[in-house]
């Protein structure tokens, strides 16, 4: 009897999935990609999943992600952690300020991201989902003329002081 109960116990939870969903390619027309998720097991009982979502970025970016997360009142699902890497490189730390559903990173170089989310559904049928926004923002580059007004003025600067020391 005992190994019966074990058993339906060992069946009930569930084993640890995984789910990668790939955004595609953020460029300089894209600014914003979703992405939702919903849970496909049918009863589950402390059900641990993550997920990953693929993106690139072809130029350099500040991103922000945004998650928002749906439970039916008989079940429960809970979000943990969410990290961001680049691929090759590690986990980026987030920017200060940042809270558990709205993370943003400044300064990301152009290069292959994955944004990594753990959770837990405690217990439940079919029906509880996630969903997240990313959008980036480009990095600000000076145009030439900056750099060519500033060695202008730097010229004249230098021309006035070298004046000044021969009068």
């Amino acid at each position: 009897m005992k190994t019966l109960v074990a058993a339906l116990a060992l069946s009930a939870c569930g084993a640890v999935s995984a789910t990668t969903i790939n955004l595609g390619v953020f460029d300089e027309d894209t600014n914003s990609l979703s992405f939702d998720h919903k849970s496909a097991t049918k009863l589950v009982f402390n059900h641990p999943f993550t997920d990953v979502v693929d993106f690139q970025l072809t130029v350099p970016n500040d991103l922000s992600a945004s998650l928002t997360f749906a439970n039916n009142t008989k079940f429960n699902m809970t979000l943990n952690s969410w990290s961001l890497n680049e691929v090759g490189v590690g986990v980026i730390a987030p920017d200060a300020g940042s809270s558990f559903s709205a993370i943003s990173y400044s300064g990301l170089g152009a290069g292959f991201y994955e944004l990594s989310i753990h959770g837990t559904l405690t217990h439940g049928f079919k029906g509880n989902s996630y969903g997240g926004n990313l959008v980036t923002q480009l990095v600000p580059v000076p145009e030439p003329e900056t750099y060519a007004l500033m060695l202008a003025g730097l010229g004249v600067v230098g021309f006035m002081a070298r004046r000044r020391r021969k009068v």
